[in-house]
């Protein structure tokens, strides 16, 4: 219905232009509008302009406004701090956790009332929950967002958790928010991708050969969701088959360990140094060594010990928890890996293909071959040889990666090679004609 009640007529245009509207207010502004009005459920609407408007005031503005203030406050901290934001912080603090458990409530709601298809419930809940996030949480911490990087933290996870939740419904609006803010998220998948590559330089094993399974043990489930979210973006970067996420380092036997400094310690502990330094070996609990960890310090036997005299690391026992597999970890202050570098047939197959393929795709680069351009190379290596297994079982896989045409066994004689090299892989030989 028009604003004047009657029905929208196109000879009359009783009823603002659309792309005007669009123009004026955006796409996702008209869409929340028209969500939370009586036309969602089959009733008459009139639709007014200053609906739009109220949407545009009442939920993008103040959703624009947090955001605006989060990268003014972080680009703020990092100047006057002359340190890099880091957004995987945990926070302790009263009203850091009831902005989470708020956001977590709104979370719920909008799933439950999707889920039932009373969207026009949706509005409501997010005015009422933005006026809480600017008129509340920000204003009540603009002292900490100065120099607190866990009030930074907090709020740059409230606003992408709420991006995540709206992206069906604002998509323009939360794709313009996201391309800033996925740094929050970025950085943890980064951190995780980097425990992993630096895991398979330490072990000499190469990125073209696959990994059975890493699992990500980290306490903040918020971090774990942000792992999940890219899951097929890190399987795929760093070759891995299977991603498993827990906050339990238990159920993997993952330990922390400390081996103490004394070239530190020595000289300060004097006649205690046996004593501490066995207690550090073989009787330290995790709790302790968790406290050393994440408060930098910790008391034993009347000396207090940081962080700085004692290298700690992380190491798996899976014997301990009845686990099958060769198990292996990497860390930093808060995320641990545990990889499972098991041997398997199958996966030493995949990564032997991947280095064949890779060395077709080498001498197609040195000949200046676009990638739609059609060329077959003929691949021989001795019967028996793990190599020729390969050929044969990956003929179809490696001649799709390469966009080449792959026949397995000798150039035939008479037939023009562009090029013709014998590679060692493995220890083993294998000739690659390209034609």
């Amino acid at each position: 219905m028009a604003a004047d009640g009657k029905k929208m007529s196109r000879s009359e245009r009783n009823y603002p232009d659309p792309t005007e509207v669009i123009h004026t207010y955006g796409a996702d502004a008209l869409r929340l509008y028209l969500i939370n009005s009586p036309a969602v459920r089959a009733k008459n609407f009139i639709f007014r302009e200053e609906g739009v408007r109220d949407v545009l005031k009442n939920v993008m503005l103040p959703w624009h406004n947090a955001y605006r203030y989060f990268v003014q406050s972080v680009h703020s901290y990092e100047e006057q701090t002359d340190k890099t934001f880091d957004p995987n912080n945990e926070s302790g603090n009263d009203m850091d956790n009831w902005i989470l458990s708020s956001t977590n409530t709104v979370v719920e709601f909008v799933h439950e009332e999707m889920a039932m298809y009373r969207l026009y419930s949706v509005v409501t809940s997010l005015t009422k929950f933005f006026d809480t996030l600017t008129n509340s949480y920000i204003r009540l911490n603009r002292q900490r967002f100065k120099s607190d990087l866990h009030a930074l933290t907090t709020l740059g996870k409230v606003l992408v958790i709420i991006v995540r939740l709206m992206a069906p419904i604002t998509p323009f609006f939360c794709e313009y928010l996201w391309k800033n803010l996925r740094n929050v998220a970025d950085a943890r998948n980064l951190s995780v991708i980097h425990l992993i590559r630096v895991w398979r330089d330490r072990k000499g094993l190469g990125v073209k050969y696959p990994v059975k399974e890493v699992v990500v043990i980290n306490g903040d489930q918020q971090f774990l969701d942000d792992v999940v979210s890219l899951e097929q973006y890190i399987l795929s970067e760093c070759n891995v088959k299977k991603l498993t996420v827990s906050q339990d380092k238990k159920k993997y036997g993952v330990e922390l360990k400390a081996k103490p400094n004394f070239r530190v310690l020595g000289p300060r502990l004097k006649g205690d140094q046996k004593k501490v330094g066995n207690y550090l070996k073989n009787e330290i609990t995790q709790e302790e060594l968790s406290m050393l960890l994440e408060e930098g310090s910790v008391h034993i036997h009347g000396h207090e010990i940081t962080t700085e005299e004692v290298a700690m690391t992380y190491k798996c026992d899976p014997s301990k928890v009845n686990l099958c597999g060769n198990f292996d970890v990497n860390s930093d202050n808060k995320t641990v890996i545990v990889a499972d570098r098991a041997e398997d047939e199958n996966l030493a197959q995949e990564g032997l293909a991947r280095e064949i393929i890779n060395r077709i795709q080498r001498l197609r680069k040195s000949e200046k071959l676009i990638v739609t351009q059609p060329a077959t190379v003929y691949c021989d290596a001795a019967e028996g040889t793990a190599l020729s297994t390969v050929l044969n079982k990956f003929q179809e896989t490696i001649s799709s990666a390469t966009g080449t045409s792959v026949v397995v066994g000798r150039l035939p004689a008479g037939v023009f090679a562009l090029i013709y090299l014998q590679y060692q892989i493995m220890k083993e030989a294998i000739k690659i004609a390209l034609v």
